[in-house]
């Protein structure tokens, strides 16, 4: 009564107060919420913390949690090199109800420890798909967006159209690259494999090399379309290396206007994902799959 703040008599309460601070107590939380009203808890699984736009939307995520009195807990599931299976093992054991699960590569593997494992918990993935999937997956419109870009550069005049971006294993580039290719086919643009490069989408040291590669070509392009925003970066600094100017010498098209905005590079045009319209979606399809098994009573959602 004493620590849920309930009224006791005052020399009852002078006793207990005195008796807790010198025993050090602390609430046990797991210990406390099971006698309590059921309260909802949700993960998010990202790939990395240094991950800038899973970070982002993890921000954005735990401002919704906050606001709905929901408990959050994120889980790295790249980092450490911990199987993937022990981390579905660590969120059954902590009362999670939901999870919202960021995930580069779908094979069937995966896909089949993360059916098996949204039997017992409500999964969304975000920003990927498979058929084989039976959980919701939350998309953004990455063909559209990199057609649309690239349609923007094609306007601007520019034929020799350079791109940098990563795995085609991931749906995001794949998607991105389709969009770019379809843009340059509906305008007569022959597709150049020697102006198409891969790179690790997270790393600049990677797009910086790709970029001198691209730029030491005997044609190289007159405008650049980098797929990510550290791709973006590592453009930047290659041409800065190389002593061209942005846009005067190449234009380039980035992504994540929010991360570019502010950089050192101004004149950079970027897609500027709907990162809280993604957040709150999948912050909603989420919860409402977790009170469509499992009523919530000390909850207003």
């Amino acid at each position: 009564r004493y620590m849920n703040g309930i009224s006791l008599r005052p020399n009852i309460y002078e006793k207990v107060d005195t008796a807790v601070r010198k025993l050090g107590y602390k609430e046990n939380y797991y210990a406390k919420a099971l006698r309590q009203k059921p309260s909802m808890a949700i993960c998010v699984m990202i790939n990395l913390f240094s991950e800038q736009f899973q970070a982002l939307y993890l921000d954005q995520i735990n401002h919704l949690c906050y606001t709905n009195n929901i408990e959050l807990v994120v889980i790295s599931h790249s980092s450490y090199q911990i199987p993937f299976e022990k981390h579905l093992e660590f969120i059954k054991s902590r009362m999670i109800d939901g999870v919202a699960m960021f995930i580069d590569f779908l094979d069937d593997k995966l896909i089949e420890k993360i059916n098996e494992f949204s039997k017992e918990i409500p999964v969304v993935v975000v920003d990927t798909m498979s058929p084989k999937l039976n959980s919701s997956a939350v998309l953004l419109d990455n063909f559209n967006a990199s057609y649309n870009a690239t349609q923007y550069l094609i306007d601007k005049g520019h034929r020799k159209i350079g791109i940098i971006t990563g795995t085609q294993r991931m749906l995001s580039f794949t998607e991105r690259l389709a969009g770019s290719k379809h843009a340059l086919d509906y305008n007569g643009i022959p597709y150049r494999k020697d102006y198409v490069h891969f790179t690790d989408y997270n790393h600049q040291a990677d797009a910086y090399a790709e970029a001198m590669k691209m730029f030491s070509l005997p044609d190289p392009p007159t405008a650049v379309f980098a797929h990510t925003y550290h791709m973006t970066f590592g453009l930047i600094m290659a041409l800065r290396d190389l002593k061209l100017s942005i846009p005067d010498d190449v234009s380039v098209v980035g992504y994540d206007y929010y991360s570019i905005k502010n950089s050192i590079a101004p004149n950079v045009t970027c897609v500027d994902q709907p990162l809280s319209q993604l957040a709150h979606i999948s912050f909603d399809v989420l919860v409402s799959h977790i009170k469509s098994v499992k009523k919530f009573t000390s909850l207003d959602l």
